[in-house]
């Protein structure tokens, strides 16, 4: 994916785990890292809403960790998951990270899922 603050873009990874409730609740876990500049990682607990079709939307409380501090973290977020399988689908999204300090991160690309 791609993290977004200003004019500073750099590249980020992460990993997600979703436990569904039914069809339109699910809840997670979340790891990400931002390389280069940021440096930072977030630890998240994600809470997705499935509206409509394979639309999600996220709310995640969470906490990022950058240099020798750490910072209260709200990311939201939107996206679609395109099935590939049974089992795979690929989800361009878009995310906003607020942060305690009153920083605000974009957070986009595409995520890879399998579902189990």
């Amino acid at each position: 994916g791609i993290t977004q603050d200003g004019s500073d873009v750099e590249a980020s990874l992460g990993l997600e785990y979703e436990h569904r409730m039914g069809d339109l609740w699910g809840i997670g876990g979340l790891a990400e890292y931002a390389a280069g500049d940021f440096d930072a990682w977030v630890v998240a607990v994600p809470v997705l809403l499935h509206p409509y079709a394979d639309w999600f939307i996220r709310l995640a409380p969470g906490v990022e960790f950058e240099e020798d501090e750490a910072s209260l973290l709200l990311r939201t977020g939107v996206g679609y998951d395109f099935e590939l399988s049974r089992r795979w689908s690929l989800a361009p999204e878009f995310n906003v990270d607020f942060t305690e300090g009153g920083d605000t991160k974009l957070v986009y690309g595409l995520s890879l899922s399998y579902s189990f």
